[in-house]
């Protein structure tokens, strides 16, 4: 099996085939794939692959019409896992979330509620239990993202305070990741 990052070749496949078996219960994009398997990796106890299937493919798994393309679609996404794992584990400096871009009115714009969103289904689906008072902000600053409940919360924000709240997820996950596998790594 191939190891270290995806490229963008790898990723648009991922991505085409997260649309093409696209089901209202299931992942959207490959953004929200990536914040499912940091939360998993980020577990207490870690989920594997197999588990997070019925999240991923939603209560509908796909109809595959190449067994082929369903064993690609494995291997890379364990190969996804495994570099997100190396990345916090050892590369803490190297781990970056897979947001996406939108163009609004001739801008690029940052989207991270998809990875937020993930994430988020990664932290129920692993059942974590409480965290600790100090570490409430850093799931706070991804749940803000990530959780229909605080919608109102992002509208009312202006430019900056938006900016500055997605600046802070993913020092924020890295916390988490920390906190659950008792490492010292550098957070910026």
């Amino acid at each position: 099996m191939a190891t270290g990052p995806l490229n963008a070749d790898e990723i648009e496949w991922m991505e085409d085939v997260l649309m093409a078996h696209d089901s209202e219960d299931g992942l959207i994009d490959i953004s929200e794939l990536d914040g499912l398997f940091t939360a998993a990796l980020s577990s207490p106890s870690p989920l594997a692959l197999d588990a997070m299937k019925p999240v991923i493919w939603g209560e509908t798994a796909p109809q595959w019409d190449d067994p082929a393309d369903e064993q690609r679609f494995n291997t890379l996404a364990a190969q996804m896992m495994n570099d997100i794992a190396e990345r916090l584990s050892r590369y803490p400096e190297q781990f970056e979330p897979l947001f996406g871009y939108r163009e609004m009115d001739g801008r690029e714009l940052l989207v991270v509620e998809e990875w937020c969103f993930g994430y988020m289904t990664g932290v129920a689906l692993a059942d974590w239990p409480e965290l600790p008072a100090e570490l409430q902000p850093s799931l706070q600053a991804i749940a803000l993202h990530g959780d229909v409940n605080e919608v109102e919360k992002l509208d009312g924000m202006d430019e900056i305070t938006y900016l500055q709240s997605t600046d802070a997820i993913q020092p924020a996950a890295l916390r988490l990741y920390n906190h659950w596998h008792g490492k010292t790594a550098a957070i910026h």
